[in-house]
């Protein structure tokens, strides 16, 4: 179940598949497979695992048959984005649609467009984005009748999991082993649509802090003797708690393109920040607590009539 639009030149004239193969293998995070004459172009993008199908056939597209507008006959080339996603599938989509376009000087049949269903239009990312949330939304809400809860986050959260998820392989590359460079979860109480997006810090390490929801957070209560009496104390820590007691034993490493600062505790501010770090405020686990892969939670929250 997911969005498709259309892609057409104005004139409604073919397409030809040499130019679109061409096009697509120098493109990023595409993969292009020919079956004859037809192509399916898979972008994946191996940094926030976000993705969307382009399809190709010169004899024309199956699903844009049954409507009545001229301009859907024989249409040729298509991109899905599915639904139950975070917005960022779309986001990534817009932005090479958009590329695509542009550079082809070709236009949009958008069936799920408020304003122009039939008629090819020019191509606008804010448009299309709007109207993939409203299917989005429409989604959740058959989704949750018939099968249950979508784990759901506030759009803040995603973004900050988007951004992160951008900028996560060059912050490991600069700070090295010695410091980790943690995942950002999804995660929610059993089947509850409520879902936190968290990182998980033990003991006080070497971490960066990047921004997030909450801070799953195990610290040593009691050493014991031995091992005997130990006492390990688990709990759910809002972010900006987090970085309150913390930042004064913390350095920032920025980057460029795009921009972005992390807070790091370093190994040698470790030993300093521990008293800060067992006394920062903790609420007990939810119960339950699962992971949800980055590709199956969303942060489109439902209307209760659509």
């Amino acid at each position: 179940m997911g969005f498709v639009i259309y892609i057409v030149r104005p004139d409604l004239a073919p397409l030809t598949g040499g130019e679109l193969r061409k096009y697509f293998r120098a493109r990023k995070n595409m993969e292009v497979k020919q079956d004859g004459a037809a192509l399916v172009v898979t972008y994946r993008n191996p940094l926030t695992g976000a993705g969307f199908v382009f399809n190709y056939n010169p004899a024309g597209l199956k699903d844009a048959s049954g409507r009545d507008s001229e301009a859907y006959q024989n249409l040729q080339l298509s991109c899905s984005i599915d639904y139950l996603r975070p917005s960022f599938f779309a986001y990534e989509a817009s932005v090479e649609l958009d590329r695509f376009v542009s550079t082809h000087g070709h236009s949009v049949l958008n069936p799920q467009s408020r304003t122009s269903p039939e008629e090819p239009v020019m191509f606008i990312a804010s448009e299309m984005l709007k109207d993939w949330q409203s299917g989005n939304a429409r989604a959740i809400v058959a989704h949750t009748k018939q099968k249950g809860p979508v784990p759901t986050i506030h759009p803040k959260y995603s973004g900050m999991i988007w951004k992160y998820l951008i900028v996560k392989k060059r912050i490991e590359e600069k700070l090295g082993r010695e410091v980790l460079t943690p995942e950002m979860e999804v995660m929610r109480s059993g089947k509850g649509s409520v879902a936190h997006a968290l990182l998980k810090w033990t003991n006080c390490a070497p971490m960066a802090l990047p921004a997030c929801q909450s801070v799953l957070i195990q610290r040593v209560k009691r050493k014991g003797f031995l091992g005997i009496g130990r006492k390990v104390e688990k709990g759910l820590a809002r972010y900006e708690d987090v970085l309150a007691a913390m930042k004064p034993f913390m350095k920032p490493l920025k980057l460029e393109k795009p921009s972005y600062t992390v807070p790091v505790l370093m190994p040698e501010g470790a030993g300093k920040a521990l008293k800060a770090f067992r006394q920062i405020p903790l609420a007990p686990l939810p119960k339950q607590m699962k992971p949800v892969p980055l590709d199956s939670f969303v942060d489109v929250i439902p209307a209760k009539k659509l």
